[in-house]
């Protein structure tokens, strides 16, 4: 069983998302500007933060879908994928 599909998650709607490629000087908003469109073909996104791992320099965030089931798809589809097309593979997961 997938995780998107366990009782527990029936009702999740946030996403966690961390290691997005990010380079000394990017702009943080152009960033999160790249990921809420990259995000928002799965379904209306609510709301959307993101930060920067001082420790690790790069960003994590959290976003919010209007519904568990765009929320879902959109984990299954980014999770482990090469989103920005950098050969760097971010992280999904409920949040």
């Amino acid at each position: 069983m997938h995780k998107s599909q366990r009782p527990d998650q029936k009702n999740k709607c946030n996403l966690y998302v961390k290691n997005i490629p990010f380079q000394e000087g990017q702009d943080i908003n152009e960033i999160e500007k790249s990921l809420r469109e990259k995000f928002e073909k799965f379904g209306m996104i609510t709301s959307m933060v993101l930060k920067i791992d001082k420790a690790h320099k790069k960003p994590f965030g959290f976003i919010a879908f209007e519904n568990h089931e765009d929320a879902a798809k959109a984990l299954e589809a980014m999770n482990n994928a090469d989103v920005f097309g950098t050969g760097e593979k971010i992280y999904a997961g409920w949040g």
